[in-house]
């Protein structure tokens, strides 16, 4: 278990954006249902990513890592699973590799590692029934059984939990109707998450009809049989998130590999940052972010974008007056109970905060320093050792591992950038 200590530091210089391990997964289960080859450009090599590639691995996919470093997959286009799939810490692999499992007629389980077992996955309970497919959990989590294959009709789901219920079926279904098929969501939570979904399945060559998010309609592929498929993964807006809020508290930051016109919702991270007072310049393509010393309060609804609250959550600690993010309820089956683990966050560091309405409110301007403890959950130790650069005093972060979930470089970035840090067993680098 390694222990980060940062420091009071300004940050400056040129960061790229990892790849996105939202963008990567879905490309590697899209890839698994292609009959022939896909390359995958700038894939990543995250937790997440690595286990997805295990799991399309383990359902039939002959995957190769490229001297370029990208990859190459081969498929039948049909899933042949093993008996038992392992998604890691991956809840949206988890949840996609469960649709996917279902497409064969075998009896496959899927299970994963640590906070994954603690997360929900009993939303696919109604939906499987509806479709015949048998589908046993462990008290509505993890390890999960299921037993296709489908019997594919139209089907009614509830998108209040997220979206990635509705991309995991969109997808299944895409990859093994015969004719054109209907799901209907309800109370879709996490639009941007399935714009995405429905994009890739778009560059995968399937056809997909929308009336609004209400009822959407995927039909087979239309392509030659074995035509390869060339797909290259963008930056990752949610990483991004916590290099742009460092750089708004504690440097100047130009941050390029981001799409402008992402459909990627925490994209919106730019608006927030501008609305706070931080200096803000985008120009051919890359993102200039100032040290701001007039950062002000903020309103911002994080309902359908949940992955910004740990970066709103320190901006907001580091604005002058009381922020207010809405949301919160997307936020208890997250890698933590993520609203506990802010506010105790933001209490560890000597800045008030409080919960009502679905709000988080926070009264920032001051952030004291202090120890914070992970909970396990990657995105709380980024925002922990985003707000130490800004801090009065030093900002002591037990349990940086998780980050290797998501941003396996991210302490390297903070280092390159010239943040003053130590992780256990090494040296301060100032």
């Amino acid at each position: 278990m390694t222990t980060a200590v940062i420091f009071p530091s300004l940050v400056s210089g040129e960061w790229s954006a990892p790849p996105s391990k939202s963008i990567a997964q879905r490309a590697l289960v899209l890839a698994l249902l292609h009959p022939g080859k896909t390359i995958i450009r700038q894939p990543g090599h995250c937790e997440d990513v690595e286990a997805a590639k295990n799991a399309a691995h383990q359902c039939g996919a002959q995957i190769s890592l490229l001297p370029s470093g990208d990859l190459e997959i081969l498929s039948t286009g049909k899933p042949d699973p093993e008996s038992v799939i392992h998604c890691g810490e991956s809840a949206l692999g988890a949840r996609l590799f469960t649709a996917i499992a279902a497409i064969s007629g075998k009896e496959v389980t899927i299970t994963g590692r640590d906070s994954l077992l603690k997360r929900p996955m009993d939303g696919f309970a109604h939906i499987f029934s509806e479709l015949g497919v048998q589908f046993k959990s462990t008290q509505g989590k993890l390890p999960i059984t299921v037993k296709g294959p489908y019997q594919v009709r139209p089907v009614e789901i509830d998108g209040h939990a997220g979206s990635q219920y509705a991309s995991a079926l969109l997808i299944a279904l895409a990859g093994m109707a015969s004719s054109e098929t209907t799901i209907i969501i309800r109370s879709l939570a996490s639009r941007p998450y399935l714009d995405i979904t429905i994009q890739m399945l778009r560059d995968f060559g399937y056809s997909v009809r929308q009336d609004g998010y209400d009822s959407i309609s995927v039909a087979p592929a239309v392509r030659s049989h074995n035509a390869m498929v060339d797909i290259s993964v963008e930056g990752d807006w949610s990483s991004a998130a916590f290099i742009l809020v460092a750089a708004a508290v504690a440097g100047d930051i130009q941050l390029s590999g981001l799409h402008m016109d992402s459909l990627q919702g925490d994209r919106r991270i730019l608006e927030v940052l501008a609305g706070s007072g931080a200096s803000v310049m985008v120009k051919d393509g890359v993102i200039k972010v100032n040290k701001s010393m007039g950062l002000s309060a903020f309103r911002y609804d994080a309902t359908d974008t949940p992955d910004l609250f740990p970066p709103l959550a320190v901006l907001a600690s580091h604005a002058s007056g009381t922020s207010e993010i809405k949301g919160i309820h997307r936020l208890h089956g997250k890698e933590s109970d993520r609203a506990k683990s802010i506010t105790a966050m933001l209490d560890a560091l000597g800045v008030s905060s409080f919960i009502a309405d679905d709000t988080l409110f926070v009264k920032g301007g001051d952030v004291r320093g202090g120890n914070v403890d992970s909970a396990g959950d990657h995105r709380i130790a980024m925002a922990a050792a985003v707000a130490g650069l800004g801090a009065r005093e030093k900002v002591t972060v037990k349990n940086t591992d998780p980050v290797n979930k998501s941003y396996p470089s991210f302490f390297d970035a903070l280092k390159s950038l010239g943040a003053s840090v130590t992780l256990t067993g090494e040296k301060q680098i100032s």
